[in-house]
């Protein structure tokens, strides 16, 4: 049986970035989504993608209102901490929320961070609590998926590391981090926007693994015996 949400139009802001693109796979696995993906850059889809992509920019109003056009559901991955610049997560989602507003989306779904309410102090944790609190006041009806550390930074270079004898941790070896892989995000993201009952609209959902967070040399261990 067919998800009540099949046959809805998706915009996927963040589309070209990391993050973004493994959502797009995920996202056309899915029968009866139609995919619009927003880009700065022109960009052809592949042979046999149902992609549909559009030139636009989150500080640029009129080509997001352009890019919403006839959008159920939008999906904003977009960050700017990898590129030390916070203006995507700041004025960015401010507008698309603010458009979204406008022109009647059913479904906001948000990329934010695990416990960013406790850490103002971290500029990127501040700014996705900012764009997550303007996304629930807007009265649009959201999901907020929240993030702790993605494990990928860079296709599985930590993976291909310990391959070679090494190990790139972050901080000292015994402090308990939580993480993420990205595919799996991606892929919960397909799901929330396929998923066709209200129980997991508005609210916020922290993602990580169910076994709990990891020490650097916990890590180590566990990705040094897959990898040997």
């Amino acid at each position: 049986m067919k998800s009540e949400e099949s046959n809805k139009k998706v915009l996927v802001v963040g589309a070209s970035g990391f993050l973004g693109k493994k959502i797009l796979k995920n996202l056309e696995k899915e029968s009866g989504l139609s995919i619009r993906a927003l880009s700065r850059k022109e960009r052809k889809p592949s042979e046999n993608s149902k992609i549909e992509w559009v030139i636009g920019d989150m500080l640029d109003r009129d080509s997001l209102t352009s890019a919403l056009d006839g959008i159920d559901i939008v999906i904003s991955s977009a960050n700017g901490y990898m590129k030390e610049n916070l203006n995507a997560d700041l004025v960015g989602n401010k507008n698309l929320i603010e458009i979204a507003k406008i022109q009647n989306i059913k479904k906001f779904i948000f990329i934010s961070i695990v416990a960013c309410e406790h850490s103002p102090e971290v500029p990127h944790f501040h700014a996705k609590k900012i764009s997550e609190d303007l996304l629930i006041s807007s009265g649009i009806p959201y999901i907020s998926l929240r993030a702790p550390a993605f494990l990928d930074q860079e296709n599985d270079y930590i993976a291909d590391a310990v391959k070679k004898g090494k190990f790139y941790g972050v901080g000292d070896a015994s402090t308990q981090w939580s993480y993420v892989y990205t595919e799996d995000i991606a892929s919960y993201v397909a799901k929330a926007t396929i998923h066709p009952k209200e129980d997991i609209v508005n609210t916020i959902i922290d993602l990580g693994w169910k076994d709990g967070p990891k020490s650097q040399e916990e890590l180590k261990e566990l990705i040094s015996s897959i990898t040997k």
